[in-house]
């Protein structure tokens, strides 16, 4: 059996010694204040350099985290603020809906008349056509050559049916033409569209014809399709030409091509009960 160091017994016994005496010296005394901030001086730097890894880490993870949780904040944000917008778009877009409705809905046409109000659903523009779709067809009542009319005066006609929807041709289209009166003059002509939505034309208007500018354009109701009285437009423009007997007379219509959404279809007169 191997004896134990004396030596390292000795040192043990030494070291319990010396724990115990200042034990008991830093118990009753305040002698080693000064050996104890002495030995701060030291370790603390040590300290310091020794938590400095752990720190820099906590103080990076803390950074990203902030980071990442502002950046996932401002997405949420940017999203609400996405759908406060579609919000306030939508509720834009149904006041006007409510406002055009109103002043559709305002309109008096006039009691003798079978009226059914409709949405224009799209446009089909080129050079020469000026036509609109409308939500109605043939399961609606809808018929080839009724008349379509705006709050503001004539729009034009039915020229096809669908089951379900219908399309207008416009009385801008350049193969459109109505049979007209000037109201304050009594002359009966025709106005045709010139493919610019807005703008029409009379043709073969005389020179001695007394025609004005600002003269009213109706509806005369010849050939039976268009009911006589509805308001056409107003003369803009006339122009003499030198060497022919006829003017040029530009109407300004009353109503526009592409910026009516709601429109009646006139289904017949109406019956006396």
């Amino acid at each position: 059996m191997k004896t134990q160091n004396p030596i390292t017994f000795v040192l043990f016994v030494a070291i319990c010694s010396l724990s115990g005496v200042l034990f008991v010296i830093e118990y009753n005394t305040r002698y080693l204040d000064v050996v104890r901030q002495g030995f701060s001086y030291i370790s603390d730097p040590i300290l310091f350099v020794a938590n400095l890894p752990i720190k820099s880490v906590n103080a990076t993870t803390q950074y990203f985290g902030t980071h990442d949780h502002l950046t996932d904040r401002i997405d949420l944000l940017n999203r609400q603020l996405l759908e406060m917008y579609g919000v306030a778009q939508q509720y834009s877009s149904l006041k006007n809906r409510y406002e055009e409705l109103q002043k559709v809905l305002a309109v008096q046409v006039g009691v003798d008349y079978e009226m059914q109000l409709v949405e224009i659903v799209g446009l089909v523009q080129d050079f020469d056509r000026q036509l609109a779709v409308i939500n109605v067809g043939s399961n609606d009542g809808i018929e080839i050559d009724m008349v379509v009319i705006a709050p503001t005066g004539v729009y034009g006609r039915v020229l096809d049916v669908q089951h379900n929807t219908s399309t207008v041709i416009t009385i801008f289209d350049k193969r459109h033409a109505l049979p007209v009166t000037v109201k304050r003059s009594g002359l009966n002509t025709t106005a045709a569209g010139n493919g610019i939505g807005g703008m029409l034309s009379l043709e073969h208007i005389h020179r001695r014809s007394n025609i004005k500018e600002t003269d009213l354009i109706v509806t005369s109701g010849i050939g039976g399709v268009f009911l006589p009285g509805f308001e056409v437009g107003k003369v803009v423009f006339t122009q003499e030409s030198a060497t022919e007997s006829l003017i040029r007379v530009d109407v300004q219509s009353s109503v526009t091509y592409d910026s009516e959404r709601y429109v009646y279809v006139i289904l017949g007169v109406r019956q006396s009960g």
